[in-house]
């Protein structure tokens, strides 16, 4: 905080006219920090805190257990964003309502595209996938977060949002979507509401999504 009220005394800008979105640049920082360490919960165990695995080991101990069994796979940064989405869904889940949170707390438009554009780039970037999964799959290896959530529309949306992970699965998904729904899922993917990514999940048709 002191040093973005130190740059703008250098800059001679005015503090007061800034100070409202202070908060906001600082947690853009906090949301990059938490795709960070989804992403390197591997090398991050027994070293430093790491949100997810702090998330998994005090509340999912299945979560903790498929992890601990996994980590020395050979999967690249792709792969592994997929197999944790999949695999510790409560865990990744909260991770990212946490990120949501952020956003609508503190964060002008402005910040929003940046942490929208920062999460898509870093986490969702897709890849292709070994595995022949559809929706329909995805959903019920995420069903743990409907047990957590008590809610159809954050279990489906939460599905909804890994299968971006995957190119096939990315356009399975995107199949019912019109132009709107594409332009919202790619410059607001974190805010657009779990509403109306459960209502899109709710008009995909089913179909194996092969590899590529």
């Amino acid at each position: 905080m002191r040093l973005l009220e130190l740059r703008c005394v250098l800059l001679g800008k005015p503090v007061d006219h800034f100070e409202s979105n202070f908060n906001g640049w600082l947690d853009i920082i906090s949301t990059m920090q938490v795709y960070d360490d989804m992403q390197d919960c591997r090398g991050d165990e027994q070293f430093q805190d790491n949100l997810l695995l702090a998330f998994a080991s005090g509340n999912f101990p299945e979560e903790m257990e498929w992890f601990h069994k996994n980590k020395k796979r050979q999967l690249d940064d792709i792969q592994w964003r997929f197999a944790v989405s999949l695999n510790m869904p409560c865990s990744v889940y909260l991770c990212t309502i946490f990120t949501k949170d952020k956003m609508l707390q503190n964060m002008c438009w402005v910040q929003k595209k940046i942490c929208n554009y920062l999460w898509k780039k870093n986490w969702f970037d897709p890849g292709r996938q070994a595995e022949r999964l559809t929706f329909e799959d995805v959903l019920e290896k995420t069903f743990p977060v409907f047990t957590l959530t008590k809610s159809e529309t954050e279990w489906r949306s939460y599905a909804f949002e890994i299968c971006f992970h995957a190119r096939q699965l990315r356009k399975q998904v995107l199949s019912p979507a019109n132009l709107l729904n594409r332009y919202f899922l790619y410059f607001n993917f974190l805010q657009m509401s779990s509403f109306e990514k459960n209502q899109l999940s709710r008009k995909i048709v089913f179909s194996p999504a092969t590899c590529e």
